[in-house]
């Protein structure tokens, strides 16, 4: 998974409403809202403020008039509000809505700047604040609005800084007087020398959308500001004993190991309600209903009646649903330069030593698992007699095993306990890596979140891929609920979304820029041109630049047009698909070599484009990917249809920051309430897709409140919170999705 990733897409079709334009300029009457020091809302004069720990917080409309570039809004009046339906265009960098303060914007005594808005449109749109202060001073701020919700959007007026916590994403800043109440992701000021104070002569406060591919319809209520209601000292204290936020409540939340307990006992008696009757599926999760061929006796791709499925050893059609990660390692936090954070850090510590230090831990740094505590706190350190594990990992399993079980997910996915590949109960996928054994020559990609792309021209590339099948166990070569191995995960593979030839060949671009003496792939590639054209003149006509001479070309060249012509990508292209067939291909012939039983399940595309997914499919049995979103829009479900091969989406999820995690995930679903509708709504359109055959959930477990140890996410993505109790509504909803799964994908067209 990459945190965070940033949608792209498009949409069409709305109100007559919302199509509407309005002359720009035009004056809005506007209320003001004026502080008030009692706990009292008026609605017919726009006032509203309350007591919260102390404080009188209250809210003010910000009398304005408005323009509009690259947009067109209509505006109406309900309850003495003034509302704004507004049409952005995809023209330009931004559209925007532009609000003129007309008292002067003195906000010297506010604390943030809140507007409402409801985004019309049916996937994430990043909407970005702008507020230009007379002064040269401008507070900007980003937030990423959910599909067909109404929030309040709250620009802090002090700096959101998660990073300097040790956490990807910030708890609330302020004590917002709103209860739909969602604070920008990021904020920033410019000058970035410019004080952090709240502005006092606000010339401006722009509201805007990137350029798209389609128009972008938003609904915003009138612009105000907060007075008071800072959380100061908000990262003191921050997580309890049990790794929960201490800043709310929620019906998940345990303050005792009695309440623990109590949840397992309610716990233990839906599951058993739950798997009473399974005699729909065989013995690995197949469906009976959908009779398959399958003579191998393991996991095999089979297309029948237009459709791809997986096919169990026993010859039923599986639609995979996986659910990744399903660990206890992920649980830990830093605590190290950051104990104030945590309450009874060193009490915790001292009680449960088992949980200091993670796998890949690093010198200097201390750590702990609140998660693998609350699991020891339940099940103990004996030793399970069956298993001869910790009970607290005997129990950590089988509970996995038979909540998976009940919540109809049938396969055990990606990066999860090993216990789970030594004694199957359900099937697996298993996880490799090649840069686990590659220490060769590297290509940087456009990101590189997990780092520069693997050479695979660099001799000791196949050594690396030789390593790595080598390694994988014996014990899973001949197991028949393997259904087969991811090898790597979102590969810097190029830009599919961008414009920019830069970023979409980046591999080959980057290439280019590396010498002819250190980088094999270079080598490469100036061989595929010399051999080509044969002179620097035939080169650089047919590029549109000048070369003086192949000595030039040798050494890292840089340059390249600003735009490129149909050649030079056509050039680009046939070595970053020389590339792919390298990479795939190596791999291939030497996991098949080591287990020729089992799948070899892609690469786990984040990156994806269409000449490596080509490639690849020469060598996959099916093509992974990541898929973000809130469901397919038309053109993503034409492009995965288009696919020669069946397709597993190996990751999505939908988060929300009411269970204590302060980062929602890369799909904010707004709320707890919603992860239910967004993933029914997902897996119906991902199983109505005839050549999908499975959808695996990130992840099983909550990311730390104050962050992951390895890359600081603290995202409620989980099935399960850090006190391993489940989410219950999140999951009847997502069992009956499940459910359904097989029969909507039998009949998908």
């Amino acid at each position: 998974m990459n945190k965070p990733r940033h949608l792209h897409a498009r949409s069409a079709g709305l109100s007559a409403l919302e199509h509407a334009s309005s002359p720009k300029g035009k004056k809005m009457s506007a209320y003001l809202r004026l502080s008030i020091y009692a706990s009292i809302a008026l609605t017919t004069l726009g006032l509203a403020a309350r007591q919260v720990n102390g404080q009188t917080i209250s809210t003010s409309f910000v009398p304005v008039t408005f323009q509009t570039s690259g947009a067109t809004t209509t505006t109406s009046v309900t309850g003495g509000q003034t509302f704004y339906a507004t049409k952005f265009n995809p023209t330009g960098t931004y559209s925007s809505l532009i609000f003129l303060p007309t008292d002067g914007g003195n906000w010297s005594q506010a604390s943030a700047f809140t507007i409402d808005v409801k985004s019309n449109m049916s996937y994430g749109i990043v909407l970005v604040i702008r507020i230009v202060d007379s002064t040269g001073v401008e507070y900007d701020g980003k937030a990423t609005l959910v599909p067909g919700k109404e929030y309040t959007i709250c620009l802090p007026f002090s700096p959101i800084q998660p990073n300097s916590f040790g956490m990807s994403s910030s708890p609330p800043l302020i004590k917002y007087l709103a209860s739909n109440a969602q604070q920008v992701t990021t904020n920033s000021i410019f000058p970035a020398t410019a004080a952090w104070i709240s502005p006092s002569h606000v010339a401006s406060i722009k509201l805007q959308t990137f350029a798209s591919g389609a128009p972008v319809y938003l609904s915003f209520g009138q612009p105000q500001i907060q007075i008071s209601g800072a959380n100061t000292g908000v990262y003191n204290a921050l997580v309890d004993t049990f790794g929960q936020s201490t800043l709310s409540t929620w019906p998940e939340k345990v303050s005792s190991l009695s309440d623990m307990q109590t949840s397992d006992n309610a716990e233990t008696q839906q599951l058993r309600q739950w798997t009473a009757d399974r005699t729909d599926l065989d013995a690995f999760g197949g469906t009976k209903s959908v009779v398959l061929k399958n003579g191998t006796g393991y996991f095999r791709t089979y297309y029948s009646n237009g459709r791809w499925w997986l096919v169990t050893p026993e010859g039923h059609g599986f639609f995979q649903l996986g659910v990744d990660v399903v660990d206890i390692e992920n649980g830990y936090t830093i605590t190290s330069n950051r104990t104030s954070m945590f309450q009874d850090i060193a009490n915790q510590r001292s009680l449960y030593p088992n949980w200091l230090t993670p796998v890949a831990s690093k010198p200097g740094f201390e750590y702990f698992n609140f998660y693998g505590a609350n699991l020891q706190k339940k099940w103990g350190t004996a030793t399970d007699a069956t298993s001869g594990l910790p009970n607290y990992l005997a129990q950590f399993k089988a509970r996995a095993d038979w909540r998976l079980e009940a919540w109809r997910f049938n396969t055990v996915g990606w990066i999860s306990n090993v216990e789970f590949y030594r004694h199957t109960t359900l099937p697996t996928v298993f996880g490799l890596k090649v840069k686990s054994y590659f220490t060769g020559a590297t290509v940087a990609g456009s990101t590189n979140h997990w780092g520069a792309m693997i050479d695979p021209f660099d001799p000791t590339y196949v050594t690396a891929v030789t390593n790595m099948v080598n390694g994988i166990p014996d014990y899973l070569i001949k197991n028949n609920y393997l259904i087969g191995y991811f090898v790597d995960n979102e590969l810097p593979w190029g830009d599919d979304q961008s414009n920019d030839y830069h970023a979409l060949y980046a591999l080959p671009v980057n290439t280019l820029g590396l010498s002819g003496d250190t980088s094999p792939a270079k080598r490469v590639f100036f061989n595929q041109l010399y051999k080509q054209y044969g002179t620097v003149a035939a080169l650089s006509q047919a590029w549109g630049i000048t070369i003086s001479s192949w000595d030039q070309l040798w050494k890292p060249f840089t340059g390249l047009p600003a735009t490129a012509n149909a050649t030079l990508q056509s050039d680009l292209n046939a070595f970053l698909k020389r590339y792919a067939d390298e990479y795939y291909s190596t791999i291939k012939i030497k996991l098949k070599y080591r287990d020729p039983n089992h799948l070899y399940l892609g690469s786990r595309f984040a990156q994806k484009p269409a000449t490596v997914v080509t490639e690849s499919q020469k060598y996959t049995d099916l093509t992974s990917i990541n898929f973000y979103a809130y469901t397919p829009l038309w053109y993503q479900t034409a492009a995965i249809k288009s696919m020669a091969k069946p397709v597993l989406i190996s990751e999505f999820h939908f988060g929300s920051t009411d269970r204590g995690p302060f980062w929602p995930g890369i799909i904010d679903s707004g709320s707890e309430a919603n992860r239910g509708p967004f993933y029914t709504n997902y897996m119906n359109a991902m199983a109505g897709i005839p050549n999908v055959v499975g959808c695996d959930w990130y992840q099983y477990l909550d990311e730390p409140t104050a962050g992951e140890f390895s890359d600081k996410a603290n995202g409620h993505i989980g099935l399960i919170s850090v006190a391993d109790t489940p989410y219950q509504d999140f999951l009847t909803q997502a069992r009956q999705a499940n459910i359904n799964a097989a029969s909507v994908h039998a009949s998908s067209k």
